[in-house]
């Protein structure tokens, strides 16, 4: 159960879904919560039976609480850049061609949100905003802000060393196939 809540706080939190309801409409936030939630529900389920033991690393002795927030901005301020950046280098046209259609926005979310990595879920949020200004489809904006929190190669890797490959591995992949039904049902939706 600690691996599933482990999962869930990287992909969805309270403030994501007044962000989501601000940059994309109260439907798609309300969709996207619901998509997360029973992703993760599976990935609980089918986990239950599977001892999950977390290395540790040296303790902090200290809180470091201003730290983390300082990071947390930095990370939000990355997201803003990269977005920024993709508004900037990348054609409209090109991308277009590429994300317009509901499968290709897909797969395009798919490939981007695999490779990007932004720390804190904050981080994408600008970059799916740019997604979408740039002419991704619905259903390519619904599947990044869906399953990239989890199928994401950094996610699997900091996962991977604290609690071994293969249960992250076997949690991730089937995070991403229940993430990527639902959000092409869901898409039908929006």
């Amino acid at each position: 159960m600690l691996f599933s809540f482990l999962l869930a706080e990287r992909a969805y939190d309270l403030q994501s879904f007044f962000i989501i309801t601000s940059l994309f409409g109260f439907k798609l936030a309300i969709l996207n919560g619901l998509a997360i939630l029973i992703s993760l529900m599976v990935v609980a389920y089918s986990l239950r039976k599977n001892h999950v033991a977390f290395s540790r690393s040296n303790h902090q002795k200290t809180n470091h609480f201003f730290l983390r927030q300082v990071k947390l901005l930095g990370m939000v301020i990355v997201g803003i850049a990269i977005g920024a950046a993709i508004r900037v280098i990348i054609p409209p046209g090109l991308f277009q061609s590429l994300a317009a259609s509901p499968s290709g926005g897909l797969i395009t979310a798919i490939v981007l949100g695999f490779t990007l990595y932004f720390g804190p879920i904050l981080g994408n949020y600008p970059v799916a905003k740019a997604l979408s200004d740039l002419g991704m489809s619905s259903a390519g904006v619904f599947g990044f802000l869906t399953i990239s929190p989890v199928f994401n190669l950094i996610v699997i890797t900091l996962f991977g060393t604290a609690i071994g490959f293969k249960t992250t591995t076997k949690a991730v992949i089937l995070y991403g196939l229940i993430a990527t039904i639902l959000t092409l049902f869901f898409s039908l939706l929006l």
